[in-house]
């Protein structure tokens, strides 16, 4: 299994160990060309970075049935991007009021 994650203590509080785990930062690394089965990004990907930025490289890496797992604000808007959009976790207890998201298969 292929995993690309901008955060690592997500994935080691699940059992992964460190060595399964490749940091990959967008604005510094030189982001890998694989194809990944699993894509995680806490608290960046459309937290602090618009997703947008990411769509191109997303697609281009993911296979039909990539879980891409990030946190967000507007988690309907998504809907329009995948054919599945699941709500993981909801933080109401914050100032951002987020959703973690899982989502698969592009719609565009």
């Amino acid at each position: 299994m292929q995993i690309c994650c901008l955060n690592s203590s997500f994935l080691i509080k699940n059992n992964m160990k460190e060595d399964q785990i490749n940091i990959f930062d967008y604005d510094k690394s030189k982001l890998p060309e694989m194809k990944f089965d699993i894509i995680i990004s806490l608290l960046s990907l459309d937290y602090h970075y618009d997703f947008n930025i990411y769509l191109d490289y997303l697609k281009k890496v993911s296979k039909p049935n990539t879980k891409i797992i990030f946190d967000t604000i507007r988690a309907d808007y998504y809907k329009k991007i995948f054919k599945k959009v699941e709500i993981i976790k909801s933080e109401t207890n914050t100032v951002h009021k987020s959703k973690r998201i899982i989502c698969s298969e592009f719609l565009i």
